[in-house]
Formats: structure tokens, C-alpha cells, sequence
């Protein structure tokens, strides 16, 4: 299955490690790395997808919330999403 993202990139769901509220992100100064990455996208990425394909990790900026995303996997799969 596949989700759409935001901003015309949609990723195949199998490939999705986890979702990362950025809001959540900034209570903690541990997650610095990804924090400095968000400085370049803009004040509007509500969510920071990780994805792993064929071993690479890969860090995916969305202006989609962490709850839409996860009520768009949901709906479409089995997968109980906590």
C-alpha cells in the first residue's frame, strides 16, 4: 500500500519505520540533528517520516500532521497503529 505524504510524495507504506511529531521533537534537545534539519523546510512540517529502504534511512519532511498521516494508514490496513 501506499500513503500520500504531502507535496506530491507519496511512499510506499512497507518502507515507513515511524512518524515523529515535530512538536515532540522540539521538547527534547536529544534530537537536535533533526531539529537543525527542520530550520531549511520551513515553520509549516508538522511531521518527520523515517523511512528505510534497501538498508538506507532516509528522513522525509511533511506539512501533513502526524495524526492525519497515521488515520490514512490505518483506514487502508489491518496494521494497529499505537
Amino acid at each position: 500500500m501506499y500513503i500520500h505524504v504531502g507535496e506530491n510524495v507519496i511512499l510506499k507504506t512497507g518502507d515507513i519505520v515511524g512518524f515523529l511529531d515535530v512538536e515532540t521533537l522540539k521538547q527534547s534537545r536529544s534530537n537536535l540533528r533533526i531539529l537543525n534539519m527542520l530550520k531549511d523546510k520551513g515553520p509549516e512540517i508538522k511531521t518527520v517520516i523515517i523511512t528505510e529502504k534497501n538498508g538506507i534511512t532516509e528522513e522525509i519532511f511533511s506539512i501533513i500532521s502526524t495524526k492525519t498521516l497515521k488515520s490514512r494508514i490505518s483506514k487502508w490496513s489491518k496494521i494497529n497503529l499505537t
